[in-house]
């Protein structure tokens, strides 16, 4: 697993519905280009999922690997 509980990612701007393996849907929109912190992680068939601390919704979006960026510190 590339992230852990508490790292800080962006999701990537150029994300659209069905990418990465179908995990990506538009209801996810409004974090694109925000930064985001890990709240959970777990594997589910060799795929690292993730929750982030930002998902206020009920109903808490999966997210992969392949969705983030890594934040770089200026």
């Amino acid at each position: 697993m590339k992230y852990k509980v508490g790292d800080k990612v962006r999701l990537k701007d150029d994300l659209r519905h069905g990418d990465c393996n179908g995990y990506y849907v538009c209801y996810m929109n409004h974090f694109k280009g925000k930064d985001l912190t890990i709240a959970s992680v777990e594997e589910k068939k060799g795929i690292a999922i993730y929750t982030i601390e930002e998902d206020k919704d009920d109903i808490k979006w999966k997210f992969v690997e392949e969705m983030f960026e890594e934040v770089t510190s200026k």
